[in-house]
């Protein structure tokens, strides 16, 4: 059978907040689509909590997977997906009731290719409403481009369209073709690496001021904790744009802008090892002294103070006042 929307959910060690998750996308008041769980090797009780709700509720598939990381997972999803529309959904957050309906009648007047959405932010059960900032209407291709591409990537004030993948529903083809060339590396900056260039080749967007999607902050999430990040993923994702936007004068600028700021924080998180100060400046060192990332890193151009201390501080090599900010940045 194929359904209208598939709701992909990528799980992980979330059996605290797997059921209200799963119920919420169970329990809606529209009725044509499917949930794919996929149980990204759970080592607690999540795996046998989806399975569970599968055994009594035919809409729910469940695939069971080795760990290999949220993209790794939401690409296992997308072979199991029959729907016209995708939708995103994490482990640990969940939706309103209406949640589909809201977005099936955002799409009678025409079929877009994407869907975006407001979502609330959830700190200790207290909602937070974070409707688009862009102005709820449809945009054709031409108002896209117009409206959207000067700050698609990242702007000159460091501003950008939302990346997450769980406020949008995306046109099937679109989604697929983009989320599987996301590499499975990338745990910080994935959503934006396949949405940006959904955005990008999109024909048509409509942006609704709806409020459906709950997003947990959740202090053990990997956004919330004081890792360190992977050095590598801002140049993969600076590549992956390149491949997909480099011919674009427009989006080249953005792609520095967000090489740099995603730089910058990759040298910031390395003060979170335990290694010692020394050896800790010596490894963001080899980073932004690399010449290919000084030639970016030289290009890159901010309008505003935030900007130009992310790219001073690369720039001077400031080890001390880069620490500095990660000692605070936590308080």
């Amino acid at each position: 059978m194929n359904y209208k929307y598939t709701i992909i959910v990528p799980i992980y060690n979330v059996e605290k907040y797997l059921d209200q998750c799963i119920n919420s996308l169970i329990n809606q008041t529209y009725d044509n689509y499917e949930v794919i769980l996929v149980d990204d090797g759970s080592k607690d009780k999540s795996g046998q909590i989806c399975d569970h709700y599968a055994e009594y509720n035919k809409k729910i598939k469940v695939v069971h997977k080795d760990n290999g990381g949220i993209v790794s997972a939401r690409k296992k999803g997308v072979y199991e997906a029959t729907g016209d529309y995708i939708c995103c959904v994490d482990g640990d957050d969940w939706v309103e009731i209406d949640y589909l309906e809201k977005i099936n009648n955002a799409l009678q007047k025409e079929s877009y290719d994407v869907v975006y959405f407001g979502s609330n932010k959830v700190i200790q059960g207290n909602k937070n409403a974070n409707p688009p900032k862009e102005l709820a209407k449809a945009y054709s291709k031409k108002e896209i481009q117009q409206e959207i591409f000067p700050y698609l990537i990242e702007g000159i004030h460091g501003e950008g369209l939302s990346p997450a993948l769980w406020n949008k529903a995306f046109r099937k083809e679109l989604y697929v073709k983009y989320q599987l060339i996301v590499p499975d590396k990338i745990i910080i900056g994935e959503d934006g690496a396949c949405v940006k260039p959904i955005i990008y080749n999109a024909n048509s967007l409509v942006i609704i001021n709806d409020c459906i999607y709950n997003y947990r902050i959740n202090n053990a999430s990997v956004t919330q904790k004081k890792s360190v990040y992977d050095c590598e993923v801002p140049k993969m994702i600076y590549d992956l744009f390149i491949e997909e936007f480099g011919e674009d004068e427009q989006m080249k600028e953005q792609m520095y802008r967000k090489f740099t700021h995603s730089l910058f924080n990759v040298c910031v998180s390395i003060f979170n090892s335990s290694e010692s100060y020394k050896a800790q400046k010596e490894k963001i060192k080899r980073l932004i002294t690399r010449p290919d990332y000084r030639e970016i890193i030289d290009k890159t151009k901010f309008v505003g103070l935030k900007g130009y201390i992310i790219k001073y501080f690369l720039q001077y090599k400031l080890y001390s006042l880069m620490w500095l900010y990660n000692k605070y940045r936590y308080r």
